[in-house]
């Protein structure tokens, strides 16, 4: 588990299971997980990540689930980005997660059958991008 900004900083690359808490997130406002090739399953916490303007998970080929619980990452107003993740089957964002956010890009997932979005997500929604490399649709 992630309890503080400088363990979140330093994520090793080869945890399976990336759990992060609720804590003060100071000066920082780019989230980008790219090196954690391990990483099966990302959960971000009950009002985790509060100030991140802009999350991106890219190429992360072992990534199979990613759980946003109530409230988390609210505080921003950027963008949410996943791509290049070719075994991420599940994406659940809970009520008020990225009530601030405007963007939502979602590509090259092959394996994703599933989104679940909590009530009052995304508020401030501008533009939603998704796109699928052709190899399999979601039906």
């Amino acid at each position: 588990m992630i309890r503080n900004q400088i363990e979140l900083n330093r994520i090793p690359s080869d945890m399976e299971d990336l759990w992060i808490a609720n804590f003060m997130v100071a000066e920082q406002k780019n989230l980008i997980l790219n090196q954690q090739q391990s990483m099966k399953n990302l959960r971000i916490g009950i009002n985790a990540l509060n100030g991140i303007t802009m999350m991106e998970l890219n190429g992360l080929a072992a990534l199979q689930r990613v759980i946003v619980m109530r409230g988390g990452l609210s505080g921003g107003s950027g963008r949410l980005r996943v791509k290049n993740c070719a075994n991420l089957s599940s994406i659940c964002i809970g009520e008020l997660a990225f009530t601030k956010y405007k963007n939502l890009e979602l590509t090259n997932l092959p394996m994703l059958q599933r989104i679940s979005f909590g009530g009052s997500a995304f508020q401030s929604i501008q533009t939603i991008l998704m796109e699928s490399n052709g190899e399999r649709e979601i039906r």
